[in-house]
């Protein structure tokens, strides 16, 4: 059996034993999600999405849409000396990442030996001209 189809079995079993109210649980949604973005980025339609998964469109859609906006809110981010130091001289701050795509995290190295990692490109560039 294909993704599609243990995603659509899954589904149905939920809505078997549900109750009034209840949210889809977060590792269905989530494997909806990632299918979905997945037969999106090779072409397929939100309507055949819909009928693959047998999860609406507007619904997939929506939660999509939310977990992007969740990626998308302040995170912690460490910046230190260097590794034997880190614990001494390390500074918390939070960073507003904003709306952006999840570009690779990238590492930054001062000339004198401080790093920034696991940032986007976006997220470095923003954190500089706060901390300048």
């Amino acid at each position: 059996m294909d993704e599609a189809g243990r995603i659509r079995r899954d589904v149905a079993s939920w809505r078997e034993q549900r109750g009034k109210r209840t949210r889809v649980p977060a590792e269905l949604r989530h494997r909806v999600i990632d299918y979905a973005r997945h037969r999106n980025a090779e072409g397929a339609s939100w309507y055949r999405i819909q009928r693959e998964t047998d999860v609406s469109s507007d619904t997939v859609r929506r939660w999509i849409a939310a977990d992007e906006r969740a990626a998308s809110v302040v995170m912690p981010v460490q910046i230190v000396a260097d590794e034997e130091t880190a614990d001494e001289r390390a500074v918390e701050l939070p960073v507003a990442a904003g709306p952006v795509s999840m570009p690779s995290p990238v590492t930054v190295t001062s000339p004198t030996g401080w790093r920034i990692c696991g940032l986007g490109v976006d997220e470095v560039v923003s954190l500089l001209r706060a901390l300048s």
